[in-house]
């Protein structure tokens, strides 16, 4: 079975939304698909807390560029508020 990591671009109301569904989801997602979504790295302006995160080996930072240029991830979800850092984060992820 194939394996994705994905990075979470902002951890409010909806990027949290996206880690829960994701994290709670996996056994169906891949049953449906054939592939194992596995959240890799998750970037915010503010401190995340290994109880956000259900104590998951989940690297986190406040940087959110370094997602876009990471080795590591295949998929990058952008969840951030406003326009300027989500347009700059866009673009290198591509």
């Amino acid at each position: 079975m194939k394996t994705l990591s994905v990075g979470i671009c902002g951890f409010g109301t909806v990027g949290r939304g996206v880690f829960n569904i994701l994290s709670n989801n996996q056994a169906d997602i891949a049953a449906k698909t054939g592939v194992t979504i596995t959240v890799t790295a998750i970037a915010s302006r503010s401190l995340i807390k290994d109880k956000d995160i259900n104590g998951q080996p989940i690297r986190t930072s406040q940087q959110v560029l370094e997602l876009a240029t990471a080795n590591d991830i295949d998929i990058i979800i952008e969840t951030i508020g406003g326009c300027e850092i989500a347009k700059t984060l866009i673009v290198e992820a591509l």
